[in-house]
């Protein structure tokens, strides 16, 4: 069972006040991990994640366990929707208001023009908390 000050640090990491991309991206340690995808709530306004504690108008759209915090966000949710599940899931909940386009390879993937729009949608209003053990605080991620 996970030690009760781990679980703690863990919730208060990853509610923290979330940083933009290209801050944490360069934070992130590149240990193993959990971390959370914020948004505007404006991005998807039906949808009603859990609200950041400390930037309430973000609202948390997903939450994921990583080997590699740094290459997980950097390589997979920032670049190939084929390799990401949250990538896959925020192109099909924005497919309607934003136009996205697939093409099939072992699974629907956006085209090439498309994944390049989601990925600057994602940088300009996308925001992540992380928390990996054994590292402690990561002040440079909690805002």
């Amino acid at each position: 069972m996970l030690d009760d000050v781990i679980v703690r640090q863990a919730e208060t990491d990853l509610l923290s006040a979330p940083h933009t991309l290209d801050t944490a991206i360069t934070d992130l340690p590149t240990t193993a991990g959990l971390y959370a995808w914020w948004a505007p709530a404006e991005v998807l306004a039906s949808f009603s994640g859990t609200a950041n504690s400390g930037r309430p108008k973000r609202r948390l759209l997903y939450l994921g366990k990583a080997k590699r915090l740094r290459s997980r966000i950097v390589s997979n949710h920032l670049r190939d929707s084929g390799r990401s599940a949250l990538r896959r899931t925020l192109a099909g909940l924005l497919m309607s208001t934003e136009g996205y386009r697939t093409a099939w390879t072992d699974r629907v993937v956006l085209v090439g023009e498309d994944e390049q729009r989601l990925t600057c949608q994602s940088a300009a209003g996308g925001s992540a908390t992380a928390f990996a053990p054994g590292c402690g605080p990561r002040p440079d991620l909690m805002g």
